[in-house]
């Protein structure tokens, strides 16, 4: 419990995942770049964001990369998530979010 408060997971900390796929390596890392800067402008200093991972795969031929938000008090993080959601989801990119990753 003590690396996890340090390292700011679960329970001390909220996570948010963000999963960005597309049929375009660079289309995916341009939009989880954007995403991901965003988010950053619009919490709080001791909110944290991390990504989008370096590591892409590709799952039938989609490529797909993560950003995971941690985060201990942001009133307005669900309108946030949903503004992105709008703003960035296109016919070709998929945005899934998992507002309790790690779990079941």
């Amino acid at each position: 419990m003590r690396l996890r408060r340090i390292a700011r997971y679960a329970p001390f900390y909220f996570l948010i995942e963000l999963n960005i796929s597309g049929e375009t390596i660079n289309k995916v890392m341009l939009y989880g770049i954007n995403i991901a800067k965003e988010i950053r402008r619009n919490l709080k200093e001791s909110s944290i964001i991390l990504g989008p991972a370096s590591e892409v795969r590709k799952i039938n031929n989609r490529f797909s990369t993560t950003i995971l938000i941690k985060y201990k008090d942001e009133p307005k993080i669900i309108d946030l998530v949903r503004a992105v959601l709008k703003r960035y989801e296109k016919r070709d990119i998929l945005i899934r979010v998992d507002r309790f990753p790690g779990v079941g």
